[in-house]
């Protein structure tokens, strides 16, 4: 499952009604709605964009792929805004933070958010998710491509948030310390591109909330 089928699932309202309520621009509105015909029509660039997306779209068709990133921007800035309206000095950072699809869906090695505490101490962290309870299931995270690299190079957090029917547990990594993983060379979920095994301990998950989210973020940093 999708970051698309399971935020509609998780959402209480359509994603395209969060999509038009955060001013997204018409061409993601179209893939949400899955009106390709319209976006070739009236988006060709997008259009275009979105199908050179094959490295990132592992085994999903173009649109399924499109739709799935745009709900995973839905998120990230619904993330972001409850974030803040919980006292949380986090803003965007990576290269989608215009919210539209690139060619090849050009992502750089900047992560997604860039977070503050109070004293001015400043780290950046990525946001990955899961719908399917894998993670709770297994006890196993995996990061695709050089993704782990990024995050050891970078010293980031991350946070990993599960949002399952059945699961909403969220675990965060530091990667300022020794964060060990196997590495994957063809992992078949991505396609068979390589990627990076994280263990996700059972007494690291805890129960999702955006207030718990920050409490932990901040004790994760307490020192700085």
């Amino acid at each position: 499952m999708g970051a698309y089928e399971g935020l509609s699932n998780y959402l209480e309202r359509p994603l395209c009604d969060y999509a038009i309520s955060l001013g997204y621009d018409e061409s993601n509105i179209l893939i949400l709605e899955g009106d390709v015909n319209n976006l070739r029509s009236n988006h060709l660039n997008i259009y275009q964009n979105l199908l050179s997306c094959q490295h990132h779209s592992d085994r999903r068709t173009p649109l399924e792929y499109g739709q799935d990133l745009v709900a995973s921007w839905v998120f990230e800035d619904f993330f972001i805004n409850e974030m803040q309206n919980a006292g949380f000095d986090i803003q965007l950072s990576g290269a989608d933070r215009t919210r539209l699809i690139l060619p090849n869906q050009r992502t750089s090695t900047i992560s997604d958010y860039i977070v503050r505490t109070n004293t001015g101490y400043e780290i950046t962290m990525e946001l990955v998710n899961d719908y399917t309870g894998f993670w709770y299931r297994t006890h196993k995270l995996h990061l695709r491509d050089n993704k782990y690299l990024q995050l050891q190079r970078n010293h980031s957090l991350l946070l990993a948030i599960a949002l399952s029917p059945n699961c909403q547990k969220f675990t965060i990594f530091d990667f300022r310390q020794d964060i060990p993983a196997i590495m994957i060379p063809s992992h078949r979920p991505y396609g068979g591109k390589p990627a990076y095994e994280l263990s996700v301990e059972a007494n690291s998950l805890y129960n999702f909330s955006f207030t718990n989210v920050r409490e932990t973020i901040l004790n994760t940093l307490g020192g700085f």
